[in-house]
C-alpha cells in the first residue's frame, strides 16, 4: 500500500509531467518487486531475481550502502561497489563491512583514463560528480574506466543488476554501455535532470535509448528520479 507521503509525491510528479517539469515517463512492465535499503538510499528490484551467484554492480555509493548490505544480507551475494570519492573511501574504512562487499575506488565513465571529479558546492555533502554543475571550479582527478573494461578485469561476461547513481554522468555512461552490447538484466539508475545544466529532455532521451535496446521500466520513484528497468526480448 502506498504511503501518504509517496502518494503526494506521485501526485506532484504527475502535475510536473503535465507542465513539462518532469520526464513524461510511465511504468511499462508490471512485475513483482522488492525494495532494499533505506528511504534515502534504497532501490527496487524484481522480486526473486537474485541468488548467491548473481553479479551485482553498485556504482556511486556515497555514505549510504543500505541497498548493498540488504541484498548481501538476504541473498549472501557479492556486491561490486565503485566510488572514487576520497570521503567515501575514508568513511568505508571506518565501517564493519561483510566480506561480500567488494569496494573499488574507481569512477565509471564512457572512457578509460582519468577524469575531473568536481566537489559539491556544499561542503557538508559527500557526492562528487564528473559533470561540472553550478559552475564549480574545485575538483580532483580520479581514475575512471568503462564498464566493459571493469567487467573484463573482473572476469564477468554479464551483469544481473547494475545500479548507478553517478551525479549526472549517467547519460553518456548509459549510452556507452548500451552501444557496447553488454548483457545486463536489470538497470537501476538515478537521473539528475534537476541539475542546472541537465534537462528533462535529456532524461526522456536516455529512457528512449534504453527502450530502443529493449529495457522496460518496471518502477519509477514517487519523485521521478530513480528508475528500475528490466531487459526484455522486445
Amino acid at each position: 500500500m502506498m504511503k501518504i507521503k509517496d502518494y503526494l509525491r506521485s501526485l506532484k510528479r504527475e502535475l510536473h509531467m503535465r507542465s513539462g517539469k518532469s520526464p513524461r515517463t510511465r511504468v511499462q512492465l508490471r512485475l513483482h518487486r522488492e525494495r532494499h535499503g533505506s528511504d534515502y538510499g534504497g532501490w527496487v528490484i524484481k522480486a526473486g531475481s537474485v541468488n548467491h551467484d548473481s553479479i551485482i554492480y553498485s556504482v556511486g555509493i556515497g555514505n549510504d550502502i543500505t541497498f548493498d548490505l540488504s541484498v548481501i544480507d538476504k541473498y549472501g551475494v557479492k556486491v561490486h561497489a565503485y566510488d572514487p570519492t576520497p570521503e567515501v573511501r575514508d568513511w568505508l574504512a571506518a565501517q564493519q563491512l561483510p566480506s561480500q562487499f567488494l569496494y573499488n575506488d574507481v569512477a565509471l565513465s564512457d572512457n578509460d583514463g582519468h577524469i575531473k571529479f568536481y566537489k559539491p558546492a556544499n561542503p557538508d555533502y559527500i557526492s562528487h560528480s564528473s559533470v561540472e554543475i553550478n559552475n564549480r571550479n574545485a575538483y580532483l582527478e580520479v581514475p575512471a574506466k568503462r564498464l566493459q573494461t571493469i567487467m573484463k578485469e573482473n572476469g564477468h561476461d554479464h551483469i544481473d543488476i547494475l545500479k548507478i547513481d553517478i551525479e549526472g554522468a549517467e547519460y553518456p555512461v548509459l549510452k556507452d554501455i548500451l552501444e557496447s552490447g553488454i548483457k545486463i538484466e536489470q538497470i537501476l539508475v538515478e537521473y539528475h535532470h534537476f541539475f542546472d545544466n541537465i534537462s528533462v529532455a535529456d532524461t526522456e532521451e536516455s529512457v528512449a535509448l534504453l527502450n530502443k535496446y529493449n529495457y522496460r521500466i518496471f518502477y519509477i520513484s514517487p519523485l521521478g528520479y530513480e528508475y528500475s528497468l528490466m531487459r526484455t526480448e522486445q
